[in-house]
Formats: structure tokens, C-alpha cells, sequence
């Protein structure tokens, strides 16, 4: 079949690679959020436990203690310089 009969699969009025690539870029950022989440854990407020664990990273982020089992909602203090991946001008110091 020459490459001239060839038409793009198309899903919702788009062409499906664009599809593909924004689910692609939604998934990254779902797992960076989740890494930046999980670099500031709480503790348990029941039993004051480090065992948690991340149940949903959505915004306000669900965890769940390890220990006692206790579930509950708490979404961290996040820096500029942690979305951002880097330093602000007002930590570098002066130039």
C-alpha cells in the first residue's frame, strides 16, 4: 500500500498520535506530582507513625498509616522551587 493512500486514525476529531501524546504528558505529570508528594509525608496524626502510604495523589492527596491502618486527607506545602525544579532568585544569594 503506498504511503500516499495512508490516512490518520482519528479519535474524537483529532489525529490519535495527539491523543496519545497529551495522555503521555498527563501521566508525567500525575508522577511527578506523586514523587513531589511523597518526598514531604506526614505523619500519622492518630498514632504519629512515618509508615504511611500514599492511597490517591489527586489534589488534597489521601494516605493511609501503615501502623493503624487510620485514613485521612492532607495535601503538602509545596515550594515554587520544587514545581519549578529549581532555585529561586531570592536562595541563589547574591551574583
Amino acid at each position: 500500500m503506498p504511503d500516499d493512500d495512508f490516512e490518520p486514525y482519528w479519535i474524537e476529531g483529532r489525529p490519535a498520535n495527539d491523543l496519545a501524546r497529551e495522555m503521555l504528558n498527563m501521566a508525567h505529570r500525575m508522577s511527578l506530582r506523586r514523587m513531589r508528594i511523597c518526598r514531604q509525608a506526614p505523619r500519622c496524626p492518630k498514632c504519629k507513625t512515618e509508615q504511611v502510604q500514599l492511597i490517591d495523589c489527586r489534589p488534597l492527596a489521601e494516605w493511609k498509616c501503615r501502623h493503624c491502618k487510620h485514613k485521612w486527607r492532607h495535601e503538602p506545602l509545596v515550594s515554587n522551587a520544587e514545581v519549578t525544579g529549581r532555585a529561586s532568585a531570592a536562595c541563589e544569594g547574591p551574583r
